[in-house]
């Protein structure tokens, strides 16, 4: 449909791609996981690059779960890369003023300490070790249980 000049569709796209890389990632497929992630990534960074702002979470949230992707394929230098950008993505998010996304970074602060505790770097600020709660409460009410992001 977007070939066909749908290009409303092209975030939706991206969502389904992330969700699509989070399911083959849990069912142990991680280098197909890791394609759809790329380009789930890929797709966001253009949008937002076309002037699509708004998208900018999702960036940050993909490019998490991308990162977790990394670190369960074992490519913790790569998943620290990653985990960073994502941190400095969120940042900047609740410095423009998106405090809705605190649990967002809180979360990637966590999974950073864990690929630095991983990696064995004596660097790793001891305030990303504080633990998470067992659940995050998205705005729609949702509990996620897991250390991902939640892409709706």
């Amino acid at each position: 449909m977007i070939a066909d000049g749908r290009a409303d569709l092209r975030p939706d796209l991206a969502r389904t791609r992330m969700n699509y890389a989070n399911c083959l990632d849990s069912l142990g497929e991680l280098e197909a996981a890791r394609t759809a992630s790329q380009h789930s990534l890929d797709e966001y960074q253009a949008l937002i690059a076309d002037g699509r702002a708004e998208l900018r979470p999702e960036l940050a949230g993909t490019r998490m779960n991308y990162a977790l992707c990394l670190a369960n394929l074992g490519e913790l230098e790569a998943a620290r890369t990653a985990y960073q950008h994502s941190l400095d993505e969120y940042q900047a998010l609740i410095a423009d003023g998106r405090a809705d996304l605190r649990p967002g970074l809180a979360l990637i602060r966590y999974n950073l300490a864990n690929c630095l505790k991983h990696i064995g770097d004596p660097w790793m600020p001891s305030k990303w070790c504080k633990s998470l709660p067992t659940g995050i409460k998205t705005p729609s009410g949702l509990t996620v249980p897991t250390n991902r992001v939640p892409l709706t």
